[in-house]
């Protein structure tokens, strides 16, 4: 272990800061990169990477073996529940290690030339002190976790050794407790097999504490690091003594300006790297919170009460120190606002003062922590660990964050020219429409409507008017005796009503949609070296894997809910015990008929046109929320290639400075022209969205508490993640809206704008202003689309 700690040089350096985690990490063989290219895997980590991987994996089969082959109490579930919950948080925790290991090797290398270097550099830093509370963090951390695990881990086999010594008739057998719930296809209640089994689970329980543990102090090691070079920047700023000389007090400013965008970045890839692993801490601390509980309430033993209290103690400790040093991370990174005006700009040249404003407005927006994009981490955010309903709201959040990589398919919109078009962006939602007949609108003058067309359009509208007249004959008619009844109706009715109101809100904007997309495609790029700057391809990608994704979870839905009666019928008449039993007519959706529907040719008509409905109306519902996802797509693009355009530009000192300036910020007008317009177009078919996700949510919870059938609760259930991810991915892109939009302040602060002329850097007050006022969707005007009003879908 001393290797990690103790470097030869006189003082600590980054592998000293980082060296607990590090070590931890190395004790299951993995090494997340090398600090010197002649460094060489050595024998001892091969074996350990093996031996975790045997282990770990025949521990997780093992686990798996449960749900086959054991029964299991009700305790024993929310036992159960947190084994898995740890785990799987722990391996999560380690992939997110590995897969951004690049990430980690490039800030900590950077950070290693930011390093100070000399006896002077380090007593300005405050180097002892911070490596001596970071180190003393880690240790305390480190040593507690692992007490908690040898709990778990020893308890079992102590409490055995006690009964068996102490018990009273003398023929009672050894009980071969073990620590975690597992299933072996051996008899593990013979000694050596037992011992065997114990010493797997133990050393599984271990290597699960190293990830959970690697993990959470890398990443508290980091953010201290970051804070302490956010303080030395302060003091630095705070020393400045300006002089009437606008020219030396600038060429001082520059480097000063540049540190802070060079700390600033290492934030952000901190925060790529950590937010699914701190949004994990979170849900873990909630977890464990419910679940002991339930282990109180249903009368758990005292033992297993006191191992489970403390394993909620360790959790909520590592949430604390999270919380504790993203807290300090805001403090120190708003610091810098008030250290620009705490030194004396007053004794300086007019020039210089009215520059400051520049690295003020921008210190302004902290660098934070998120936890996935869901909250910011701060100690604010630790008081929520406690609230009960956390947790639904967390395991909803992390359920539809998780992200599915589909094979590409042949898609037959796609043109055939040599990169995506607007047309292509939008051609998925679009191509859905034509399903109904229904053409929004001409790309081209010449473009006429097909004959194909118009009879698909007069189809869907007989079918649609029908299956309405039926729905309200059937509430007029058809006795809802029940409440299950009356929920199932209200769903239908919800769905089928969202869906043609997305269909008028796209008909009745279509000339706007045709203007913002004829506007978008003049600013498309053309050639291949734009396609290149833009990042055409990654974004066309992104969109269309998102689409198809969409459709075909949707469709697959809606084709459960059309086909399920069909096949339950067929499925029970076959296996019918009565032979004198009829087929049982069943149809998908409550609709009243005038006529008998027993009869097998009217039976097959009134199913083909409640299916065609079903898929219609799906269609519809989609086509409006994956046109939307793809508008907001293609502004985002725009946005991206203004922020590196902006960020790249070099300021020469001269008047030709503004001309570049000039058409920029007509770019930047003219994006935002087009978000406002987008969400003026979509902006009631979002808040749709929102209130039938939260209808769907209300009314499945009333299907199981009034004990509807099992099939039907499992078809409701998943409309209701299709609905809700519909949701999620309108917000993750209204989301990236506000990002970028407000990334266009940080763009103009962040190029070399102290190179410019006075004129120059006094005008990029006006752009770094309105950039704070973001772009971004709205329900209606009743509030923004993002990632926190997600959240509120399922309170």
């Amino acid at each position: 272990m001393a290797p990690y700690f103790h470097s030869r040089e006189p003082a600590a350096t980054i592998p000293d800061f980082v060296g607990i985690p590090f070590f931890l990490i190395s004790l299951n063989g993995m090494q997340l990169f090398k600090w010197t290219p002649n460094e060489e895997a050595s024998r001892r980590k091969l074996l350990l990477i093996t031996a975790f991987s045997v282990i770990v994996t025949y521990d997780c089969v093992s686990m798996l073996s449960v749900f086959a082959f054991v029964k299991l109490e009700r305790l024993d579930y929310t036992t159960f529940a947190l084994y898995w919950g740890y785990a799987l948080n722990s391996l999560m925790k380690g992939g997110t290690l590995w897969f951004g290991r690049r990430q980690l090797e490039f800030i900590l290398k950077s950070m290693v030339e930011k390093h100070p270097k000399t006896i002077a550099e380090r007593q300005e830093y405050h180097l002892a002190a911070y490596f001596t509370k970071i180190k003393s963090f880690n240790k305390y951390l480190t040593i507690f976790h692992l007490c908690t695990t040898s709990l778990f881990n020893i308890q079992p086999m102590v409490s055995s050794i006690v009964e068996y010594m102490g018990r009273q008739d003398k023929e009672e057998e050894f009980k071969y407790k073990l620590p975690f719930i597992m299933y072996y296809y051996y008899n593990e209640r013979q000694p050596v097999l037992y011992l065997f089994s114990y010493f797997l689970q133990c050393m599984g329980g271990f290597y699960m504490s190293y990830l959970f543990l690697g993990g959470d102090l890398l990443l508290m090691t980091l953010v201290h690091l970051v804070n302490m070079h956010f303080e030395y920047l302060i003091r630095r700023i705070e020393s400045l003594q300006p002089t009437e000389d606008s020219d030396k007090d600038l060429n001082l400013l520059g480097p000063l300006v540049t540190y802070h965008l060079e700390i600033l970045d290492y934030v952000k890839k901190i925060d790529a790297t950590f937010s699914l692993s701190i949004l994990l801490n979170y849900i873990a601390s909630c977890l464990c919170l419910c679940l002991l509980g339930l282990q109180i309430v249903m009368g758990s033993d005292l033992v297993t009460v006191v191992k489970f209290f403390a394993f909620l103690v360790s959790t909520m400790v590592h949430v604390y120190y999270i919380s504790h040093f993203g807290n300090n991370l805001i403090d120190l990174s708003t610091g810098i606002s008030d250290a620009f005006y705490n030194h004396p700009w007053y004794n300086a040249n007019y020039k210089y003062s009215r520059m400051l404003v520049l690295p003020i407005a921008r210190a302004q927006r902290y660098a934070h922590l998120t936890a996935f994009q869901f909250f910011e981490i701060s100690m604010h955010s630790f008081k929520s660990v406690n609230m009960p309903f956390a947790f639904q709201q967390l395991c909803f959040e992390l359920q539809l964050s998780l992200k599915y990589s589909v094979p590409a398919m042949p898609l037959k919109l796609a043109n055939n020219e040599p990169a995506a078009t607007i047309q292509d962006f939008v051609g998925i939602p679009l191509f859905l429409l034509t399903f109904m007949g229904v053409k929004l609108f001409k790309w081209t003058p010449e473009e006429a409507s097909s004959k194909r067309q118009l009879i698909m359009l007069g189809v869907f509208c007989v079918f649609a008017t029908y299956n309405f007249a039926t729905m309200i004959l059937y509430i007029m008619y058809e006795p809802l005796n029940s409440s299950l009844d009356i929920t199932e109706i209200i769903l239908f009715w919800g769905f089928s009503l969202n869906g043609m109101m997305k269909l008028a809100i796209m008909i009745l904007y279509r000339n706007e949609l045709k203007s913002i997309l004829r506007g978008l495609g003049a600013r498309h790029p053309q050639t291949a070296e734009e396609r290149s700057i833009y990042r055409l391809v990654p974004y066309y990608n992104k969109i269309l894997i998102y689409n198809k994704y969409l459709a075909a979870w949707h469709l697959s839905i809606t084709t459960l809910f059309s086909f399920h009666p069909l096949v339950a019928s067929i499925l029970g008449y076959i296996f019918r015990r009565d032979s004198s039993d009829g087929y049982d007519f069943t149809l998908p959706f409550m609709m009243w008929y005038y006529y008998d529907t027993t009869k097998p040719i009217l039976y097959i008509f009134s199913y083909v046109v409640q299916t065609f409905g079903a898929f219609w109306m799906s269609l519809l519902f989609l086509s409006g929320d994956l046109l939307l996802i793809s508008l907001v797509h293609l502004v985002n693009m725009h946005f991206d290639y203004l922020i590196r355009h902006i960020e790249s530009f070099q300021p020469n000192g001269t008047d030709e400075d503004m001309k570049v300036l000039g058409p920029l910020l007509a770019y930047h007008q003219e994006i935002l022209d087009y978000a406002e317009r987008i969400d003026s177009t979509f902006s009631l078919g979002t808040l749709l969205n929102y209130a039938g996700s939260c209808l769907v949510l209300c009314l499945i919870g009333l299907q199981i508490v009034l004990g509807s059938e099992f099939l039907k609760v499992v078809k409701f259930i998943a409309f209701l993640v299709s609905t809700i991810v519909q949701v999620f991915f309108v917000s993750y892109f209204g989301n990236n809206l506000m990002d970028l939009s407000i990334g266009m302040s940080d763009a103009f602060y962040n190029h070399p704008w102290y190179d410019g002329n006075y004129r120059y850097s006094r005008m990029l007050v006006l752009p770094i202003a309105r950039a704070q006022r973001y772009a971004h969707l709205t329900a209606f005007k009743f509030f923004e689309i993002s990632m926190d009003s997600f959240k509120s879908v399922n309170v």
